[in-house]
């Protein structure tokens, strides 16, 4: 296939990655209508994939080959849709995210590889620089493109969001680099940050992309809204939509939702279930 949008999910994200399908399939016209693909990391997530798969939002669900060693496997573990996606050209997005706009723009993209910038933060910011120090230590050319980095003031990466075309050689170096990193912070973030230099083709979006509610500075015209650590428990902007549409997914019971919600762990689920009086409690 040409073009597509992919998720990766494990058994904690996949409610929010719903609502994230149905804020691009609602509507209608829809935000997106074409072909979505969901790569699952558990079999819990991938009994629920194949629930959706089935369902009238016209996805694809299969289990990804998962990064086995390592805390942060699971980050490293989304480099694998490198080799897997079905699309010549190919959208990723995180799970707990909103889509607000047009995508098309970024599958306009004429870069091999593109990814987006996390506010207006770069590798000097503190948050950045301490997940990048954590990063030494691995090997001597990994502490080196670490020294060269903290150095450096360029765009620090968010990969909520990244487009990439398959083939393209940089994807092979993310992979192997978010591998062996597989035991330190944000696996998958910090590899490409490390690489951002080296990789001429990769192009830069700001944060529209990749919009932050707590920290973003793009907030007009923003298409993809992250609400990345937990954001949408929080009061910040948008908040109020994600579980509006989280009650449209419940009342048309997207992937059987009715079916197995409280029973994946989700505590947010499981309280929005409560209050309204569609679960006495969580079990």
């Amino acid at each position: 296939m040409e073009k597509g949008v992919v998720y990766c999910v494990g058994s904690s994200y996949v409610v929010r990655m719903l609502v994230s399908i149905w804020s691009l399939r609602r509507g209608s016209p829809p935000i997106y209508d074409g072909p979505i693909a969901v790569f699952t990391m558990s079999k819990r997530s991938h009994a629920i994939g194949l629930r959706l798969q089935n369902s009238d939002l016209h996805v694809v669900c299969s289990q990804i080959r998962a990064v086995e060693s390592g805390y942060n496997a699971a980050l490293a573990t989304k480099t694998m849709i490198f080799d897997e996606t079905p699309f010549a050209a190919t959208l990723f997005i995180d799970a707990d995210t909103l889509i607000r706009g047009s995508l098309e723009e970024l599958f306009s993209t004429p870069n091999p590889l593109a990814v987006t910038q996390f506010a207006d933060w770069t590798t000097q910011h503190e948050h950045v620089r301490k997940h990048l120090e954590d990063w030494q230590g691995i090997a001597d050319d990994v502490d080196t493109l670490v020294t060269q980095c903290l150095i450096r003031t360029d765009p620090a990466i968010n990969t909520g969001v990244f487009f990439f075309r398959r083939g393209y050689t940089g994807l092979s170096q993310w992979q192997q680099l978010a591998i062996r990193g597989a035991s330190r912070p944000v696996a998958d973030e910090i590899a490409i940050q490390l690489l951002l230099s080296q990789l001429p083709d990769c192009r830069v979006l700001d944060d529209r992309w990749n919009f932050s509610p707590r920290d973003g500075k793009q907030r007009q015209d923003s298409r993809i809204w992250h609400f990345h650590s937990s954001l949408h428990r929080t009061e910040v902007e948008g908040a109020e939509l994600w579980w509006r549409l989280l009650g449209e997914v419940w009342e048309n019971n997207i992937a059987g939702i009715q079916d197995w919600g409280p029973s994946v762990g989700d505590e947010d689920l499981c309280k929005f279930l409560e209050q309204r009086g569609r679960i006495r409690r969580c079990t």
